[in-house]
């Protein structure tokens, strides 16, 4: 359920979590009474990297391509239902479009309707998915 309240924050409940946005934060917060659990586990198989992971206390995850279910990762989940803000496209574009006049041009582009702020999803998209560390 997507709900717009009059103090302006954007709020999405489901499962017990409320997901929720207002105009100081440019990306979501999640708020829960689940409790945390105790311990995690990550099961791996005897081998030279599994026994370095347990002695230098790293978990090991999965790059977006090796995950064996197609939504795991998928570009939908960066999907708005409102245009992103300007200082969400300065902060994670602007290294890229370093001219402010351009940047705030393409910004102005890709919020119109038809366009859904598809080319800054599909920007982040290929940034986190495709890169490799």
């Amino acid at each position: 359920m997507y709900i717009k309240t009059p103090n302006n924050i954007e709020e999405h409940y489901f499962n017990g979590f409320r997901y929720f946005k207002d105009a100081e934060h440019c990306f979501p917060k999640i708020e829960h009474s689940k409790q945390y659990p105790s311990f995690l586990y990550k099961y791996y198989s005897f081998s030279e990297k599994s026994l370095n992971a347990l002695k230098s206390s790293y978990l090991y995850a999965s790059h977006p391509y090796q995950l064996n279910d197609i939504l795991d990762s998928s570009i939908f989940l960066f999907y708005t239902s409102e245009p992103y803000e300007f200082k969400i496209y300065k902060k994670v574009l602007g290294k890229v479009i370093n001219n402010r006049e351009k940047l705030k041009d393409y910004y102005l582009n890709d919020i119109k309707p038809e366009n859904n702020c598809n080319g800054y999803i599909e920007c982040l998209y290929h940034l986190l998915s495709k890169s490799t560390v």
